[in-house]
């Protein structure tokens, strides 16, 4: 039986960075919250961002939020 792919996380990781660079996807392989979250579309993140900042009791409180909001 014959296997195609990546089977070594360092060749995973290091794929997923030249995606990232590409603007593919996001990955944020440094970032411990984030490290384990791939969007596969970058508007995705961008949409999900703007919705918390755009959010009345988020720019009530100058930006500032918490995981609830």
């Amino acid at each position: 039986m014959q296997f195609h792919g990546f089977t070594k996380r360092e060749d995973k990781l290091q794929l997923s960075g030249y995606l990232y660079d590409l603007g593919v996807c996001l990955h944020f392989q440094d970032d411990d919250l984030l490290r384990k979250t791939v969007i596969l579309q970058p508007s995705w993140g961008t949409d999900a961002v703007y919705k918390v900042l755009d959010n009345p009791q988020v720019i009530q409180n100058l930006g500032q939020f918490n995981r609830s909001d």
